[in-house]
């Protein structure tokens, strides 16, 4: 996504270069809501979770019932491209993030929420701060061919090729 979009990737990379390390980094209200905002639009299970419903839940979009015992799927990615939730859904900006509303950060659910959310997700967290701020610190991402997303657990560009070169 920062290939992409260059001024948001020179807006972080300005931001991390005034911390000393990936662990002061961790700090940086940019570099959380830029990590976010990738999560919102390319979430690490797209397809989402199925659970079992212990008691009956009403869609708040409608009168409807699903009653307790059925299956639910949550799609991660429709939920959190949502219009009804998101201006602007298919649009990475970070920035939307400085301060959601609590339906956004209700629906931001990149890692499944509750008891059985992702185990892995403290490190993965440790892991993009400490990636990003190593990367984009120094260097510059462009695109120079777009892929084609692909489907089939996550959503990926297949076949995108990056350019990437020392950073001002």
């Amino acid at each position: 996504a920062l290939a992409m979009n260059q001024n948001e990737q020179t807006k972080l990379r300005h931001q991390l270069r005034s911390h000393q390390s990936p662990g002061d980094a961790r700090n940086c209200k940019q570099l959380k809501m830029t990590i976010k905002e990738t999560l919102r639009m390319y979430p690490a299970t797209a397809m989402g979770t199925i659970r079992g419903l212990g008691k009956d839940v009403v869609l708040p979009w409608s009168e409807k019932v699903l009653p307790k015992g059925s299956w639910a799927r949550m799609v991660h990615y429709c939920i959190q491209r949502d219009s009804r939730l998101f201006n602007d859904p298919n649009t990475f900006s970070p920035n939307r993030w400085e301060n959601p509303t609590s339906e956004q950060a209700k629906s931001f659910i990149p890692f499944s929420s509750g008891r059985r959310s992702c185990q892995g997700q403290g490190l993965a967290n440790l892991e993009m701060n400490e990636v990003l701020y190593k990367l984009i610190s120094k260097y510059r991402f462009d695109v120079v061919e777009k892929g084609e997303i692909h489907s089939i657990v996550v959503f990926k560009p297949m076949g995108t090729l990056l350019s990437v070169s020392l950073a001002d």
